[in-house]
């Protein structure tokens, strides 16, 4: 008689992958819910927050690439950021293929915003929390990234062989 367990997710699993995929949902809508009135979506301001850390006007791949999203989804939200006078657009002078978006001065505006709005947050998200076990937190989800990529990686051979 057979008494192993059947194969699937763990409570363990389930739990904290829900708990992990409501915290996600819940921190973005408490992030769009306090940029809204800036006329903020979450793609918005994430490319702004993106593009506050660059040096020089970033190319639209490169931007696509740190924001993990498709070319042509980033060119509505940069026509949409363009046209509401947030950023600027232009043909890189080394190659008219390449697209550089800088900031406009309308943004460096809402990035002081962002960024106090960032620190309230900051607060009260971690209030009561010692930095070990928020260290802890990082830590593990570090491992379970590494520990997934090399599943994904294994499942790409699969498919492959």
């Amino acid at each position: 008689m057979d008494t192993a367990k059947p194969a699937g997710a763990t409570p363990l699993f389930k739990a904290h992958a829900m708990s992990t995929m409501l915290f996600v949902r819940e921190l973005r809508q408490a992030m769009d819910d306090m940029f809204r009135p800036y006329g903020m979506s979450s793609s918005r301001w994430m490319a702004l927050a993106i593009l506050k850390d660059a040096l020089e006007p970033m190319s639209q791949k490169e931007l696509a690439l740190r924001m993990d999203i498709e070319g042509a989804t980033l060119v509505r939200i940069i026509d949409a950021l363009e046209r509401d006078g947030w950023v600027r657009r232009r043909v890189s002078p080394l190659d008219r293929r390449i697209k550089l978006v800088s900031m406009e001065p309308k943004a460096q505006e809402f990035i002081r915003i962002f960024m106090n709005a960032m620190g309230r947050l900051n607060k009260a998200l971690y209030a009561g929390i010692p930095d070990s076990r928020v260290q802890a937190s990082i830590s593990l989800l570090e491992e379970l990234r590494a520990n997934l990529q090399s599943f994904s990686e294994d499942l790409r051979e699969e498919a492959t062989a």
